[in-house]
């Protein structure tokens, strides 16, 4: 049962509820092994997956979990309109006149029976609580961007001309980052290019985009810098070039050394003739460089869970954690490519889907030489994952995959 908050009684589950599990009266929780429903108003729960009898029917949880709010409690506009005016706001004549509004009663009838005696007195009112409705819309909605991160993304060099950074920034929103990567990103923002644009907004958030698959710290060979940025797009050559003039990317003048440039780092005076070294020592990014490009990744199952409604989305990927990454650019960018999950994704909120690790491979050794040596691995990955995908059936009103 959730803990109660003290406040006459109400669970802390009940605060957590959004407005839809308030309307319903009950709210889905996790705790593993199993998913219940849970009753906000008296915190008795149904565990999904048991059958319940109520004479000589049978229920499912979740039905029988709305069965119980309206047999124990009554409808939850009662419940929630019998609550005190420290929780409602509402005076003891506001909660009459919903509840002759909710009646389908007139003004002159909510009037006589409440006692008023003037129907103007109960339109003034009807007026007065359709402008608290928009007030609290207005007031949910402030204090949610203001509990959100800021909104604006770091700043992106614009174009140098004459090989010389231009003191103008191109800003971009969130929303305009999301939507240029979904557009030049099919597969993913790990995935490959599809064009590289002429306008220099779209430029340097793309640019912006590639330098993550950098490591700060790290020395590249201008080899290393091509493989990667040929995984991207064709005309490698072409992005090098533009990581370098837009600041991103810095190269030894005989191209001998790549790294990623720090933000604490100094525009260099000229982009392809910049000498100046990172304040890390060299010998130590190397080590550190090297120990991270032949580290195993995390491999295993996973599984995307919906809180609310029991759904899973069951996967593997030879980098865990890149691929809840790119599950989640995705979906907030609203361009994943599962439109059931896309939907409850809007519907429920990201806070109530969330990533499991369901089971990890432990590779056979601690170090590869190069990313081949763990193709190997994708074999008894994919077994894994069927292994999982029988188990836990994720198909239909259980899951996110069709059915086979």
């Amino acid at each position: 049962m959730p803990a109660n908050n003290g406040s006459g009684g109400i669970t802390d589950a009940f605060w957590d509820a959004s407005m839809k599990e308030l309307k319903l009266g009950y709210v889905a929780q996790t705790r593993e092994p199993s998913l219940f429903y849970t009753c906000l108003v008296c915190g008795e729960e149904f565990e999904k997956g048991v059958i319940y009898k109520r004479g000589e029917q049978f229920y499912e949880a979740e039905k029988f979990a709305g069965m119980h709010v309206a047999e124990a409690h009554g409808t939850m506009f009662h419940w929630l309109l019998g609550l005190d005016k420290k929780q409602t706001g509402l005076t003891d004549l506001q909660k009459g006149l919903i509840q002759s509004f909710a009646q389908g009663q007139s003004d002159n009838e909510a009037a006589e029976a409440l006692g008023i005696g003037s129907t103007s007195t109960v339109r003034n009112h009807r007026f007065t609580l359709r402008e608290k409705v928009k007030q609290a819309k207005l007031f949910l909605a402030i204090m949610e961007l203001a509990e959100e991160k800021p909104r604006v993304s770091a700043p992106l060099l614009s174009t140098p001309r004459s090989g010389a950074v231009q003191d103008k920034q191109i800003i971009l929103t969130e929303e305009e980052y999301a939507e240029i990567i979904g557009s030049y990103f099919k597969e993913g923002p790990d995935g490959p290019l599809a064009e590289f644009p002429r306008k220099h907004k779209r430029r340097a958030a793309i640019l912006r985009q590639l330098i993550q698959r950098f490591m700060p710290g790290r020395d590249y060979t201008e080899k290393e810098v091509n493989a990667i940025l040929e995984e991207a797009f064709d005309d490698y050559v072409l992005l090098r070039r533009y990581l370098i003039d837009y600041g991103l990317l810095a190269r030894e003048e005989d191209g001998s050394r790549y790294w990623v440039r720090t933000q604490t780092e100094d525009p260099p005076k000229n982009m392809n003739t910049d000498r100046r070294m990172d304040t890390m020592d060299k010998n130590k990014r190397k080590e550190l460089g090297y120990n991270y490009a032949h580290t195993h990744r995390p491999m295993g199952v996973y599984r995307i869970y919906n809180s609310i409604n029991g759904k899973s989305l069951v996967g593997s990927s030879m980098n865990l954690d890149g691929a809840w990454n790119k599950h989640k650019f995705m979906l907030d960018a609203g361009l994943h490519d599962n439109k059931a999950l896309q939907a409850d994704w809007k519907e429920y909120g990201s806070g109530n889907v969330v990533f499991e690790i369901l089971e990890q491979i432990k590779p056979e050794e601690d170090f590869v030489a190069e990313a081949s040596e763990t193709l190997k691995y994708r074999k008894p990955l994919a077994e894994l994952e069927e292994k999982w995908l029988e188990k836990l059936a994720p198909y239909g009103d259980n899951g996110y995959h069709k059915q086979r």
